[in-house]
């Protein structure tokens, strides 16, 4: 039963494989979000002008 205590080298890869995730899904949607902010942006100085 001793190797149920000590964390495996999976159990103690999977929190940082989740938190790059996270990081890579909250870096790709901020991208996605200035591109689209940026579209919009060009489209109401397009118009202004």
């Amino acid at each position: 039963m001793q190797g149920v205590r000590t964390p495996s080298p999976m159990t103690m890869e999977v929190p940082s494989m989740v938190a790059n995730n996270k990081k890579y899904l909250a870096d790709l949607l901020f991208s996605s979000l200035d591109l689209i902010l940026d579209a919009r942006f060009r489209l109401l100085l397009g118009n202004s002008s």
